[in-house]
């Protein structure tokens, strides 16, 4: 599992049947590329991609750093001769805070009034830290952003790059199946999402989080652990991933100790934290207390993880093994937004289990598919280059972000529309 998406295939996959049919039922559109001819020597013509990534936001901010990735295959597409001649591809970067009420307003907005609410246009990514706290808000960059409107973006985008998180993917799926407006994600991996009969219109470049939670039940049973406790997000973001840890868990024989939340989540039981509160992680935190499991599987974004640890804390329930994510940014627990210092937090995640995918390809000296030249070694060394990291580091960055891996998988999804 683990090398579904390669950053930017050796060959890469041609949009699949029924995202061409999406295209193809919209001959209507200016933008059908079959249908505008090559223009020679003349001035390139523009092809636009709209694109919703969480650049800022409490659950999760690795937009800037997938940009980058996405950047870099830009230009290696442009300058390709044998992609796209005659066009040059370009995208409209806007900041959905992953949240899905923003990321579903900005779609209504592309589609319907041709709006595009532009992050940061020709900011430098020392500029956007402006408070220099260490983390890039959207207190500081919204000010600078731009509105751009059809006199900029022309013709109308062909699809959308994204969205880059699981909720908004999920919220503004079926508007943009109505639309004929094609999606493919770099970074949505809910696995509710590869149900072809509730998103026909949805496609990504990176692998499902279905895989993580039969390898979580199975460390845990590694440990010595048959049983084990669950705190989950809100249901309509998370639910899809219960019911399947629920399934793990059931066919390993391993007892997921919690409340019955089965009503709403197939098979499941577990603690729920639907919002953050931190009234609400001090209740789940005093269950964990009780339920008295050495394992803790935490399927929520980072700051509700934060605060069911520091609430943990505060009982004395530390030596707990948690379980999350490994797509976090790294170092997640240290952010300040909690009533616990940084070396209480950091002594709750000592020990702590991690699940993430293989993002680099190991076959690192093939030329990537759309490119003419750049290997897969050369475009990990100029994406770690242009963050000023050396290769390997993924820690803050002095502008105010965390490296993000998915920034392969949003070269893929470039790739894939260059190759449409």
């Amino acid at each position: 599992p683990g090398r579904i998406c390669p950053p930017v295939l050796s060959r890469a996959p041609r949009l699949p049947t029924g995202v061409r049919a999406m295209a193809a039922a919209s001959a209507g559109r200016a933008w059908l590329l079959p249908l505008i001819h090559a223009l020679g020597g003349h001035a390139l013509q523009d092809v636009w991609l709209t694109s919703i990534q969480p650049f800022t936001g409490a659950d999760w901010d690795a937009g800037v750093s997938m940009r980058i990735g996405a950047e870099i295959l830009l230009e290696q597409v442009n300058a390709n001769s044998a992609l796209l001649p005659g066009y040059e591809l370009k995208v409209a970067w806007q900041d959905g805070k992953c949240a899905k009420d923003v990321g579903k307003r900005l779609l209504l907005e592309n589609l319907f009034d041709k709006k595009y609410s532009i992050f940061a246009p020709g900011k430098t990514l020392a500029e956007l830290d402006t408070d220099n706290s260490g983390v890039i808000t959207s207190d500081e960059t919204d000010p600078v952003g731009e509105v751009w409107n059809a006199t900029k973006v022309t013709p109308d985008p062909i699809g959308m790059l994204g969205s880059g998180c699981s909720g908004t993917a999920i919220d503004i799926a079926y508007t943009a199946y109505k639309a004929r407006f094609p999606i493919i994600s770099n970074g949505a991996t809910r696995p509710g999402l590869s149900d072809r009969s509730m998103f026909p219109n949805f496609f990504r470049t990176i692998m499902s989080d279905t895989f993580f939670n039969a390898a979580w039940i199975a460390m845990a049973k590694a440990l010595g652990q048959t049983s084990l406790s669950v705190v989950l997000g809100d249901t309509e973001n998370w639910e899809s991933m219960g019911v399947i840890l629920a399934k793990a868990a059931q066919d390993q024989g391993v007892t997921l100790v919690g409340y019955d939340l089965g009503a709403e989540i197939t098979g499941f039981k577990g603690m729920q934290v639907s919002m953050d509160s931190q009234t609400m992680a001090a209740s789940v935190a005093t269950d964990l207390v009780k339920f008295k499991q050495r394992i803790v599987i935490l399927l929520m974004y980072a700051a509700r993880n934060r605060l069911v640890m520091c609430e943990s804390y505060k009982l004395d329930y530390c030596n707990a093994v948690f379980m999350a994510f490994g797509w976090l940014a790294m170092g997640w627990w240290e952010t300040p937004d909690v009533s616990c210092t940084r070396n209480q937090m950091t002594s709750m995640a000592t020990g702590m289990i991690m699940a993430n995918m293989m993002f680099w390809r190991s076959d690192i000296s093939t030329v990537l598919g759309c490119s003419s030249s750049m290997t897969a070694d050369q475009f990990i060394d100029e994406w770690f280059s242009r963050q000023g990291k050396t290769r390997g580091d993924l820690t803050m960055t002095a502008d105010g972000y965390a490296p993000a891996l998915e920034a392969a998988t949003t070269a893929d999804a470039v790739c894939m529309y260059a190759k449409m």
